[in-house]
């Protein structure tokens, strides 16, 4: 759609670049090569970390703004650096958490947290979600979200269990390289969270993908295949169980896959999970910040009385 609209209008020399495979031959030539791929995975683990503990310090930060400029710091230091060797790149992670670490916050309470799930742009780009995040935390919650790892590692786990079940062409060629792949992604995973979990001052529970595939598994087999897919339901319960009660699930309107694992799941997971709130957000182009602040005040004010009966510390 992306070639046919730039040659439509009058751009036939403007390359269309994917990360995956190029099956439609749109340009040849280019390709990523594995060193590539795999600082990619290193740089997406450790910007994941970073934006934990952002989440973290930020509603609590005693001087308003110093959470996000330390942020700032390292994502630039992680983008100059990003093509150094594993313990240079894990010494720049390392510099991050002391940095988090020495920020001064207010000894209070836990504020109540609100996971935020859905497509992976509308999930990620503040722009695209008319600035949730921000909104949430002014109105006294902690925002929590997935890992933009495990979106990326999903399709190894999908692919491996293809191959074993011998449901590719070459399963036993199709399940070696996918397993492989995954033992990349939980490599790097170890790695990066092995660090944060002994140096961030705060509890920092951040499970793998097979943690939301045990989770999801007694309901969505897991070789189901559709962009976020069990991914997205897998990662609420996920999330319960480390203790956030509210959660608002963002799709674009019309969006099928998140009509049927993100909506179409709300009724199954709150039937193991009567005490949470779940409410799905559609977005299209005509959606303003005031739509979404009408359907999240309702939320914001549940999500307070649950974390109230919860009594969580910080």
């Amino acid at each position: 759609l992306a070639r046919k609209a730039l040659d439509e209008a009058g751009y036939p020399e403007i390359p269309v670049v994917t990360t995956g495979s190029d099956t439609k031959k749109l340009h040849p030539g280019f390709k990523l090569s594995i060193n590539h791929q795999l600082k990619s995975l290193w740089g997406i683990t450790i910007l994941d970390s970073y934006e934990m503990m952002l989440r973290r310090i930020r509603p609590y930060e005693k001087q308003q703004g110093s959470a996000d400029d330390i942020f700032n710091k390292h994502l630039k230091r992680l983008c100059e650096g990003i093509s150094l060797n594993i313990r240079k790149l894990l010494k720049l992670l390392s510099d991050a958490v002391d940095d988090f670490n020495s920020i001064e916050t207010n000894d209070t309470a836990r504020k109540p947290r609100i996971g935020i799930v859905g497509e992976i742009l509308m999930n990620y780009h503040p722009a695209a979600n008319c600035y949730i995040e921000k909104y949430l935390e002014k109105n006294g919650l902690e925002v929590v979200q997935p890992a933009m790892h495990d979106f990326f590692r999903k399709t190894a786990v999908i692919e491996k269990e293809l191959g074993k079940r011998g449901m590719a062409p070459h399963p036993f060629f199709h399940y070696s390289l996918h397993a492989v792949t995954d033992l990349a992604y939980e490599f790097v995973h170890k790695r990066v969270w092995n660090l944060i979990n002994e140096k961030f001052r705060f509890k920092a529970s951040r499970g793998n993908i097979y943690r939301i595939v045990e989770n999801i598994e007694p309901f969505i087999d897991r070789t189901y295949i559709g962009a976020e897919g069990w991914k997205l339901p897998g990662e609420i319960m996920t999330m319960i169980q480390d203790g956030v009660k509210s959660f608002v699930i963002l799709q674009p309107f019309g969006c099928l896959p998140n009509h049927i694992t993100g909506r179409g799941m709300i009724k199954t997971v709150k039937k193991v999970y009567p005490d949470v709130q779940i409410i799905a957000i559609d977005y299209d182009p005509d959606t303003s910040i005031g739509n979404v602040e009408n359907r999240l005040q309702m939320l914001i004010l549940n999500a307070k009385e649950l974390e109230a009966a919860g009594s969580a510390v910080l």
